[in-house]
């Protein structure tokens, strides 16, 4: 049985000592990205260089993992599963064809994101016009959108596989 001092004190922890740090570094590498950090040791007259060279540590990798035509596959458990493997997969890839037209694009943003914060997560939100006014049932029931890392707070401990 968890007591209620085991609770306040894994909010404490998390609160004031794991988020706090995270977000901290996450903001410090995000100046780094921006090429707004500060640099005290250049004094006057000399001036500082600000090159950009940071994000394109980040968008240059980004650009090279992101395949332009991503693929998903089903195997078939069995024999008489080929035909249900198929039609998944089928669906499967329209999915990824609409997902890739999104703007900005999800796969992209889920390996920038990763490259800067650490982490990254798509957030299904549900598409209202597939249920109301006149239904039109264009796209997908659900939408990913890619949200900063920087607003999310996660469990720490529920990864699996560092995932």
């Amino acid at each position: 049985m968890v007591t209620v001092k085991e609770i306040q004190d894994l909010k404490a922890y998390l609160v004031d000592k794991y988020y706090v740090k995270l977000k901290t570094e996450q903001g410090e590498d995000q100046k780094y990205y921006d090429d707004a950090f500060n640099v005290p040791q250049i004094k006057e007259p000399a001036r500082i260089a600000r090159t950009g060279r940071a994000s394109r540590l980040i968008d240059a990798p980004v650009e090279h993992i992101i395949t332009s035509n991503p693929q998903a596959f089903r195997e078939p458990k069995n024999k008489a599963d080929s035909v249900s493997a198929l039609r998944v997969s089928i669906e499967l890839n329209r999915w990824l064809n609409i997902m890739q037209r999104m703007n900005p694009n999800p796969f992209k943003e889920i390996a920038r994101n990763c490259l800067l914060r650490g982490e990254a997560w798509w957030h299904p939100v549900h598409n209202e016009s597939w249920v109301t006014g006149k239904r039109i049932k264009t796209g997908l029931p659900v939408l990913f959108t890619t949200p900063d890392p920087l607003v999310i707070y996660a469990d720490p401990v529920e990864d699996e596989n560092g995932i």
